[in-house]
């Protein structure tokens, strides 16, 4: 590699003026966008000392944005990058000062691939990276690739044969969680939860040991740590009621009251609700993706709506010098004064329209509402596209007796080969919201309504009754935790390893649920029923008392 890449300019790696610029602007978009980014476990980050930040990946570009405004004690991070884009001087520079550094993927030598990463480790700095490798719009964490674990490992081999580094403080690794409550929506909040550091050494002497595939399940044990700790730092959604008509007529009321005051910011930064809704519009199969682009289409029309309203005032006070002071001034001012009236109007209004809709919906004649037929086709979920750089199990297909692999006929008269051509169809259109109140209410219902069977069963099993846990959970609540050993894969670098599987006791957990607060329904006072939902602006009976039963609300 040339000379540009393998050693930082000082000035550049050390101070990385770029990225403290792009981080302060980073920061201005990401408070614009969420409410919130709350931090959590900052103890647990290291003021000093070289650490490798190990995050989850689950909203494309916004994730390192995340990590780097919200990281604890404003410590840089760096990033990776190809190490082809470091060739060029000028190159270098704006990348090592934008917090990034080489790795080299193309080489098969890990000390030369890391290469980068060992001089900024070297140097006490902080390297953050996804394990995940991809983001992606799954429930939960789907892949822990052993690319931090290599870096870290290796670069404890690497630091032996520096004796000038004997002084410095191992290499830690710090999982961090990124949660995002919605992460597509505007005005969401975001919670980022660290872990407790890993440290290297746990795992040095296996890693070092000649040993045959030694270092290789050193990385794996570390691997499913990381893994484990990323789980483990999980966040508990908010509770969520349906509010009754006496909250609509408050927030009613106050959205007519506060209208006047918020009317012109909402017109000055309409482009900007447009850009970002169009932004979202292109990516509108990827969700990962789509506050991305809010963010991005957002902040640029903001700098024009901001820059116009500049040089407008400017001109007020005839271009002076003290004039731009006072117009930048006033444009910060109104800036904030819109962020402060989102915040305070933003989750009253969409409030306000959902009990709109849900009383609409109620009083409206129930030969309104859509027949079961035309609702199933959107009851699915929609499920996003696989995204192909997450690893999947692969294999030959077999036989239905498993012994062989199926070999298919390449022939052209083989049906099973033939790809009909896809067929370009029209998106559902998405009814009204007054056709699907009842469907929705009736089936929170029934949720509850199985939801309560399920603890009364529950609470009336015996002492001995226990339910699968984490293993995390197992063991802070003093429960069972079972080894056992499970396969990793064939091939190479196949075997086996020991994984856990924790229990609870079923008493335990519904006691607990209970201490924290939760309304635990129950059914042995008959179902759950409330008959204000059934009733219509022409007080339609029902035919059948399962049809009376379906459709009556619960006190949810």
């Amino acid at each position: 590699m040339p000379s540009s890449s393998s050693s930082p300019p000082q000035t550049s790696q050390d101070v990385m003026v770029l990225h403290r610029i792009i981080r302060f602007i980073a920061k201005l978009a990401a408070h614009s966008f969420f409410t919130e980014v709350r931090v959590i476990g900052g103890e647990n980050v290291p003021k000093d000392g070289p650490i490798i930040v190990t995050a989850t990946h689950h909203n494309m570009m916004l994730d390192p944005v995340i990590l780097s405004v919200g990281f604890p004690h404003e410590r840089m991070l760096n990033y990776w990058s190809k190490a082809g884009l470091f060739k060029h001087p000028v190159a270098a520079w704006i990348l090592y000062s934008s917090g990034n550094i080489p790795v080299d993927r193309k080489s098969n030598d890990r000390q030369k691939l890391f290469k980068g990463t060992f001089q900024a480790l070297a140097k006490g700095n902080a390297v953050a990276l996804f394990p995940e490798g991809t983001s992606y719009t799954e429930p939960r964490i789907m892949q822990v690739k052993d690319g931090a674990a290599w870096a870290a490992l290796e670069y404890t081999k690497w630091k032996k044969d520096h004796p000038e580094l004997a002084d410095q403080p191992e290499v830690r690794i710090v999982p961090a969680a990124i949660v995002y409550t919605n992460k597509s929506k505007y005005r969401s909040a975001v919670v980022m939860e660290f872990g407790k550091p890993i440290p290297a050494s746990e795992y040095v002497e296996q890693f070092l040991s000649e040993g045959e595939g030694a270092a290789r399940a050193a990385v794996k044990r570390m691997s499913r740590k990381i893994e484990s700790e990323l789980i483990e730092t999980t966040i508990n959604s908010p509770d969520c009621r349906l509010y009754t008509l006496l909250i609509l007529i408050r927030d009613s009321l106050a959205a007519i009251i506060g209208l006047p005051f918020f009317f012109l910011p909402l017109i000055v930064h309409i482009p900007a609700y447009i850009m970002g809704r169009i932004g979202a519009k292109l990516v509108e199969e990827e969700e990962e993706t789509q506050a991305q682009n809010k963010v991005a289409f957002g902040l640029i029309s903001l700098l024009f709506i901001y820059s116009s309203a500049f040089f407008f005032l400017w001109a007020l006070f005839w271009y002076t010098p003290l004039g731009a002071l006072l117009s930048g001034f006033l444009v910060y001012l109104f800036a904030a004064y819109h962020t402060q009236m989102i915040d305070g109007n933003y989750e009253r209004a969409k409030r306000f329209v959902a009990a709109w809709r849900v009383l609409v919906g109620v009083w409206t004649p129930r030969r309104f509402d859509l027949s079961l037929s035309a609702l199933s086709q959107f009851m699915t979920p929609k499920t996003p596209a696989p995204n192909p750089w997450i690893e999947r199990p692969r294999g030959p297909a077999k036989s239905e007796s498993g012994d062989t692999p199926l070999v298919r006929s390449s022939s052209l008269t083989d049906l099973q080969l033939q790809k009909e051509p896809p067929v370009k169809t029209r998106a559902s259109r998405r009814p009204p919201s007054r056709r699907l109140v009842r469907h929705v209410l009736r089936a929170r219902v029934e949720a509850v309504n199985a939801l309560a069977s399920l603890f009364d069963q529950l609470e009336e099993a015996g002492s001995q009754k226990r339910i699968r846990s984490s293993p995390h959970l197992a063991q802070t609540f003093g429960e069972t935790i079972v080894a056992q050993t499970v396969a990793e894969g064939a091939g190479e670098y196949g075997g086996s390893s020991e994984a856990t599987e924790g229990y609870r006791a079923v008493k335990e957990v519904v006691a607990f649920l209970r201490q924290k607060g939760a309304k635990i329904p129950t059914l042995r006072h008959g179902r759950i029923q409330g008959n204000w939902a059934a009733l219509s602006s022409e007080g339609e009976e029902y035919t059948t008392s399962d049809e009376k039963e379906g459709a009556t609300l619960g006190s949810i």
